[in-house]
């Protein structure tokens, strides 16, 4: 499943077309594309941030929790295959940062970030950054200047500009 067909559902919804995007996501979870099938879970557990005619008007909890564990498992196949994005949606899993039916397991989802960058997922060094802002300044600057150098900086923190 290439990127760019996940893409488009964004690019849909930039459009207005949120029936075409909701097509096009519900293709990708179905076919068990790991970040697809782990922006559903989000979006049915939190939908009041979503288009309402489209998701259910309260949060689908059972339906969100099946989302989300074949996510996981679907992510961690393509991480071990080499995703980086699936690297980094698996960090955020095990930090806590997305739906709350996983393990949090801080140095794993440190690990997963790491090997995201690794894989040539840039902006890995956002989260990186982010990540050791509070515990290791140098660290963060680091990531800061990686996420710089690769032109995907999307965060701006004062304490790490050089």
């Amino acid at each position: 499943m290439s990127a760019e067909k996940f893409q488009k559902v964004y690019e849909l919804e930039d459009l207005g077309e949120f029936k075409k995007a909701f097509v096009v996501l519900s293709e990708l979870a179905d076919a068990g594309y790991g970040l697809a099938l782990f922006e559903m879970a989000s979006r049915l557990l939190s939908p009041e941030s979503y288009v309402k005619d489209i998701y259910p008007k309260t949060p689908d909890e059972e339906l969100s929790k099946e989302y989300a564990s074949r996510a996981f498992r679907a992510l961690t196949d393509e991480a071990l295959a080499g995703n980086g994005e699936s690297m980094r949606m698996l960090a955020y899993a095990y930090l806590g940062l997305s739906v709350p039916f996983y393990e949090n397991d801080i140095s794993k989802g440190e690990q997963w970030l790491l090997n995201a960058f690794d894989a040539g997922c840039n902006f890995a060094a956002n989260d990186l950054s982010t990540f050791y802002l509070g515990s290791d300044l140098e660290k963060a600057k680091f990531w800061y200047k990686q996420a710089d150098k690769h032109s995907c900086r999307v965060i701006y923190n004062e304490s790490c500009a050089t």
